[in-house]
């Protein structure tokens, strides 16, 4: 299973602080047990952004900036999640997902700045496992690359689908083009 972060900010009136965050996270975590829990940074953008967000809304959602890009520019907001995620992956196996990754240069730069929050010096001194989503066609086509600097990875088929094919998924008028059964996507995966 893969926890979804950024549902726990819709219907809050503010923000988390590494404290609720990290509450969060110990409760679902009791819930998994001993097995390890998989929790994919926020995936804000899209449709997924809390009102108090200072995150304009670009024309095209779908393909603006989101996800780990998002984070990127948003250091705040990853620092909270990274803090809570350092206490959390001291006391139990833990995986922490990277949201829409791009390339290799995306992952460099977010695995940077996880190390800078967590204050590690590198991706071994960190308490948890990295994992990435792969929910973009230049991800998939670079997962042997990526695979070799993270940990594991995830597949996203809905966006994996609607980017491989241009069709957004929340469009009515192209949901015939989202079909992942079609050869172009299974040859992908």
């Amino acid at each position: 299973g893969l926890f979804r972060t950024e549902f726990l900010y819709i219907d809050r009136p503010g923000w988390l602080t590494p404290e609720e965050s990290y509450a969060i996270y110990h409760e679902v975590g009791q819930l998994v047990g001993d097995r390890e829990l998989q929790v994919r940074l926020t995936d804000f953008g899209a449709e997924k952004c809390p009102e108090y967000a200072d995150i304009p809304i670009s024309r095209n959602p779908s393909l603006g900036l989101r996800g780990i890009r998002l984070l990127l520019q948003h250091p705040d907001i990853l620092q909270t999640q990274v803090l809570a995620l350092v206490r959390l992956g001291r006391e139990r196996p833990l995986c922490v997902t990277l949201p829409m990754l791009d390339s290799l240069d995306t992952l460099h730069l977010a695995v940077a700045e996880i190390c800078r929050h967590a204050g590690a010096s590198s991706r071994a001194q960190l308490p948890f496992q990295v994992g990435t989503m792969i929910e973009v066609p230049s991800a998939a086509l670079m997962v042997e690359d990526l695979l070799a600097e993270v940990d594991g990875v995830s597949v996203g088929l809905n966006d994996l689908t609607q980017y491989l094919f241009a069709a957004d998924r929340d469009d009515e008028a192209v949901e015939q083009y989202h079909d992942p059964l079609q050869p172009a996507l299974l040859r992908l995966l």
